[in-house]
Parts: structure tokens; sequence; C-alpha cells
């Protein structure tokens, strides 16, 4: 926790807490999962560390998403479900035992291995989403570096006591010249920095 919980605040910081937390723990989750596969002795200091730091990183990205994500009010029964949810789950563990030990003669990679393909499913998947994510962020800056282009063109284009219909045809047609397929809220945003429309 000591050296886990200064990093993830670093990533909830940098990227937010929407999908880097996710994919970070999902990350930590396949790591220590498949050195778990290795017959040896050596990895289970690696799958020590890596377990310890999924752990945290596990509990810290469902809570920080939940306060985050749902009003204050409803903080308490989201976590009371979610403890309920893991305590029936955490029921499952002696079937599982009691399968590997009779139909796998004791031998715990099926389970294991099933357990990685689990991991795997959702850190691709976490992936993806923060792709998207990033993508969104840097369309939406480029966006807002378009929108500022065309309110300073417009302060310089628009003659003082122009008409707000003659200000809105040119605002219009600024947003027009950034791009042939301008969007409607493009066109709404670059309104807005000129001061046609109000916020």
């Amino acid at each position: 926790g000591l050296s886990a919980i200064p990093v993830f605040g670093w990533i909830l910081a940098r990227f937010g807490h929407r999908t880097a937390p996710f994919l970070v723990t999902g990350s930590l989750a396949v790591i220590w999962l498949t050195f778990n596969l290795i017959c040896s002795e050596w990895p289970l200091y690696i799958v020590y560390i890596f377990s310890s730091w999924h752990r945290q990183f596990f509990f810290s990205t469902f809570f920080t998403f939940v306060v985050s994500e749902f009003p204050v009010e409803v903080f308490g029964q989201l976590a009371g479900l979610a403890n309920l949810l893991a305590g029936m789950l955490s029921g499952t563990q002696n079937p599982l035992l009691e399968l590997t030990f009779e139909d796998f003669a004791g031998d715990f990679t099926p389970v294991l291995a099933f357990q990685l393909a689990l991991a795997a499913l959702l850190c691709i998947s976490a992936l993806a989403a923060f792709c998207r994510e990033l993508q969104q962020r840097r369309s939406s800056s480029s966006c807002s570096m378009d929108t500022g282009g065309a309110a300073k063109a417009l302060d310089v284009a628009s003659p003082q006591g122009a008409s707000a219909d003659e200000l809105a045809l040119q605002v219009v047609g600024g947003a027009t010249h950034l791009g042939s397929e301008a969007s409607h809220e493009h066109i709404c945003a670059t309104a807005k920095a000129a001061g046609v429309l109000s916020l």
C-alpha cells in the first residue's frame, strides 16, 4: 500500500478515474496470474509483489469510481452491495478446491488459466476504452484550439455595431471554414466563444 497508493494517485491525476485505473488493475492481474502458472520458487516473489499491488489497485479503483460517478448519498449502499456480492462469490472457493483436488488431482493450472483468461479479457476491454478516451481528449483539445482561432478571427473581422444575425452568419462561416464537415456542436462552441450565444 505504501508504494502502490502514490502511483495510483499519479495515474488518477494524470488520466482520470474512468479507464486508466481499470487498465492498470487488469494488467497487474495478468502479470501475477501469468507468473503464478510457472512451477518454480522464484516467481513466487514476483507474484507476491504484483498481487499485493493488484489488490490495492482493485479496491482503490472501485471506490474511486463509485464516489466519482454516483451521488455521495448512495455510496454506503453501493459499497455494502459490493461487499455482499464479494462475500457471496467467496463461497465458490470450497467447490473450486474440491474440483481441483478431486477432478484435477491437485493441479491448479486449469483454475489459474481460467482466471488469467478473464483478467486478459478485462484488460483488453479496458485498453480499448482507454484508447478511445485518449482519442476523444485529443479531438476535444483540437476543437478547443480551432474554436479559439475562430473567435480571434471573428473579433478582428467583425465591425463595431454589427447585428447579432450578422455575427451569427460570420460565426457559422468561420466554423465551416475550419472544416467542410463542421459539426453542430463545433459551430455552437465557436459561437459561444465569440459571444454570439449565451453560455
